[in-house]
């Protein structure tokens, strides 16, 4: 059975930068029957995340965005990137976390990164209106994903 990790990271005291965090949540409730995905929401991304999706076939990683038009939802693929020279950082990027994975493990899965762009990223708990709003569409589009993935590439 092909198993998936969906890594949602953000910082619920700024504003819209939560909605990865409020991703990830909504989906641990709407997949907690699925034991092929497995569901993680972080305020960033970690050195420990790398050994998290080690044995998955498949990662999602979920975040909010400052580019764009507020609202806009992207999927990119990403590529593993050589990690920093020391691992006491605290900004990680998801490229880095798989060329972590890599160097450490041997191997890679297939990844991918779902942006919603914010709007309001202030010292504030809670996300703005459009957010929140926009955000439900942004849960339906990544289960379709995860229950339907896009055929990869060799």
């Amino acid at each position: 059975m092909a198993r998936t990790v969906v890594i949602g990271y953000g910082n619920p005291l700024r504003g819209d930068d939560a909605a990865g965090v409020a991703v990830a949540q909504a989906l641990q409730e709407r997949l907690n029957d699925r034991p092929d995905v497995t569901v993680e929401a972080a305020f960033q991304l970690l050195p420990e995340h790398a050994a998290l999706i080690a044995e998955a076939d498949r990662v999602l990683f979920v975040d909010a965005a400052l580019d764009g038009s507020p609202g806009e939802v992207r999927s990119t693929v990403v590529m593993p990137v050589t990690p920093p020279g020391s691992p006491l950082t605290h900004t990680l990027s998801p490229g880095q976390i798989l060329g972590m994975c890599q160097q450490l493990f041997g191997k890679c899965p297939h990844a991918t990164l779902w942006t919603l762009t914010g709007w309001e990223f202030e010292h504030q708990e809670g996300m703005s209106e459009r957010i929140q709003q926009a955000m439900l569409g942004w849960v339906e589009q990544i289960v379709e994903d995860l229950l339907h993935p896009p055929a990869q590439a060799s």
